[in-house]
C-alpha cells in the first residue's frame, strides 16, 4: 500500500479499466514500488523515459497527475514526452492539452501538486521536532522518532484527545541490554565478545537475526538506553536518489525522554570511556609489507555465500582468504580454515588460459546472449531487484541504513537493472577484443597487473574453503556469454 492510499493494484486496475473502455491495447507497465513522485530518479520511471526516448508508444496511461510526478522541476519531462508526439492521459482526471485551457488546468494541477508535498514536508518535519525534543508550555514529553522500538523496548500506541501517541516500553530483553552495558564497563570484553555471549544465550536482534560486533557496538553507543531522544534534522544536500540528507551526527541534539532508562548516564558515559580508551591502545603491530590478494572484494564462501576477507597466514606469512561471517555473528563450518592463494593459483591460470577465443567461440557467445533462456532470467533478475530496492528504500525511511550505505546500495541496484537489458553483439565483439591475446600475456604481468585483470573480469569467485577448490567463475556482465561459451 502506497503511503497516500493508493495502492499500485488499485491504480493498475483504474488504468486498465480506462484502457479497456477507451479501445487501447495494454502493452507495457511500469511499476515503482514505494517510490515517491516527488523525484524523476525512480527505476521503473528512467526505464518508461528510455523507452520514450525508443518511440516505442503512442500514449501512456497513469492514475493521476500525482502518481506521474509531483516535482514542478520534473514538470519540463511532460512537454519532452510530448513533443516526441506521445501523448499523456490521466485515467482519473481530464484535460486536453491540445487546448490552452487544458494545458493550463494541467499545469495548475502541477502546481497544486508540488505545493502539497512541499507542505507536508513542512509539516511532517515539525511534528518529528515536537516529538523529539518535546513542548513544555504545551506539555508535550520527548518521544524517538524511530519507526521502531530499540531491542529491549517494546512499543504501545495510545489515543489521547484524538492523537496517537507511541510510548516506547522495557520488554524481558530489556535484562540483556543492561548486563552488556555492564560488562562492557568492565574494560576487558570487546564488542564481538559480547555478541558471541548474546548468540550463545539465543538472544536475537529486533529483526531476528545474530548479533554481531557492529549491532553489538551500535547498542552500546544508542544513548537512548540512559534515557535520553535524539533529533538530527534535515540537511540542505539531496542524495543521488533526490531525498534530503540527513544532518551529520555531530549535529544531534539530544533532550531527556519520557520512556524508563535501562542504565544509568553513569554507566553509559563509563561505557564510552573504556570505547575511547580501546581506540587508542596501541596494538603493538609490527610494519608489515604490502600483499596484493588478487581474489580481494571477489573471494566468496561456498557454505554461508558471503564475501571472504584477506588475512596472512602467520607461519608463513603467505596470503589466504577466510570466511568471516563469525564476526557478523553468522554461523558458518568454515570459518576456521583458510584458502591459501598460493593453492588457487592454479584454478586461477587455467581459467584465464581458457579464454582464447577462436570466432567460432565468439559467434557461440552472441548466440547464447540471444537465447530466451538468457532473456527469461534478466527479467526475474530485474523483479528480484526491484523488490531489494523497494526494500532498500524502506529501510531508508526507517533510519535503519544511513544515507552512505543507501546511496551505494541504489547506485549498485540502478546500474545493474540498467544493465539487464540483452548484451549487443557489438558489446560482446568488443570485450572478445579487450581479452585477446590475454592468455599469452598472463604469465608476464606483476601481482598487481594480474589483480586488476581479474577485477575486470569478474564479479564474484566462489571459493570452497576446506578442499581450496574454485567451484564457480562469476563474470561481469558483458564477458557472461563468453565464460559460457568457452564453459568456464
Amino acid at each position: 500500500m502506497q503511503r497516500d492510499g493508493y495502492s499500485i493494484a488499485f491504480q493498475d486496475n483504474i488504468c486498465r479499466a480506462w484502457c479497456d473502455a477507451n479501445g487501447r491495447t495494454v502493452v507495457e507497465v511500469y511499476r515503482d514500488e514505494a517510490k515517491s513522485a516527488s523525484t524523476s530518479e525512480r527505476p521503473e520511471f528512467q526505464r518508461m523515459l528510455g523507452d520514450v526516448n525508443r518511440h516505442l508508444w503512442q500514449e501512456i496511461v497513469f492514475y493521476d497527475l500525482s502518481r506521474f510526478t509531483r516535482n514542478i522541476e520534473d514538470a519540463a519531462l511532460i512537454g519532452q514526452i510530448e513533443r516526441k508526439g506521445i501523448k499523456l492521459v490521466s485515467a482519473t482526471q481530464r484535460f486536453d492539452t491540445t487546448d490552452p485551457s487544458g494545458a493550463l488546468t494541467r499545469n495548475v494541477s502541477l502546481v497544486i501538486d508540488d505545493y502539497y508535498l512541499r507542505k507536508l514536508r513542512q509539516v511532517t518535519t515539525a511534528g518529528k521536532v515536537t516529538r523529539a525534543k518535546g513542548d513544555e508550555r504545551r506539555g508535550v514529553v520527548a518521544r524517538s522518532n524511530a519507526s521502531q522500538a530499540p531491542f529491549g523496548y517494546s512499543r504501545l500506541i495510545k489515543a489521547v484527545d484524538d492523537h496517537a501517541y507511541r510510548d516506547d516500553l522495557p520488554n524481558e530483553m530489556a535484562i540483556w541490554v543492561t548486563s552488556a552495558f555492564e560488562r562492557y564497563a568492565e574494560g576487558y570484553h570487546s564488542d564481538l565478545d559480547i555478541a558471541r555471549w548474546l548468540n550463545r544465550n539465543g538472544i536475537k536482534t529486533t529483526r531476528n537475526a545474530p548479533f554481531s560486533k557492529d549491532t553489538v557496538r551500535a547498542l552500546l553507543m544508542n544513548r537512548f538506553y540512559a534515557g535520553w531522544v535524539a533529533y538530527r534534522g534535515m540537511s540542505a544536500e539531496w542524495t543521488a536518489g533526490g531525498k534530503r540528507k540527513r544532518n551529520p551526527r555531530s549535529k544531534t541534539q539530544w533532550t531527556r525522554g519520557s520512556h524508563v532508562a535501562l542504565v544509568s548516564d553513569e554507566l553509559y558515559e563509563r561505557c564510552q570511556k573504556v570505547r575511547r580508551e580501546s581506540s587508542r591502545r596501541p596494538t603493538g603491530r609490527k610494519p608489515t609489507t604490502a600483499h596484493i590478494y588478487l581474489l580481494n572484494g571477489l573471494a566468496v564462501c561456498s557454505k554461508c555465500k558471503n564475501k571472504m576477507g584477506c588475512s596472512m597466514v602467520s607461519a608463513d606469512t603467505k596470503e589466504s582468504y577466510r570466511c568471516k561471517s563469525h564476526e557478523r555473528g553468522i554461523d558458518c563450518l568454515s570459518h576456521k580454515h583458510h584458502a591459501r592463494q598460493e593453492v588457487l593459483q592454479p584454478y586461477i591460470d587455467h581459467m584465464i588460459e581458457q579464454l582464447r577465443l577462436p570466432d567460432e567461440v565468439i559467434d557461440t557467445a552472441i548466440a547464447l546472449s540471444q537465447a530466451p533462456e538468457t532473456l527469461s532470467n534478466s527479467e526475474k533478475r530485474r523483479d528480484d531487484l526491484n523488490t531489494e530496492l523497494a526494500r532498500l528504500n524502506r529501510m531508508y525511511q526507517r533510519g535503519a541504513i544511513n544515507d552512505t550505505y543507501f546511496d551505494k546500495e541504489l547506485i549498485r541496484i540502478q546500474a545493474e537493472i540498467s544493465g539487464l537489458a540483452p548484451v549487443a553483439p557489438e558489446v560482446i565483439e568488443s570485450a572478445a577484443e579487450e581479452i585477446a591475446g590475454l592468455a599469452d600475456a598472463w604469465g608476464y604481468m606483476d601481482a598487481k597487473g594480474r589483480h586488476d585483470v581479474l577485477h575486470t573480469l569478474l564479479e564474484s569467485v566462489v571459493i570452497d574453503i576446506d578442499s581450496g577448490a574454485v567451484l564457480k567463475w562469476n563474470p561481469r556482465r558483458e564477458f557472461t556469454s563468453i565464460f559460457a561459451a568457452v564453459e568456464i
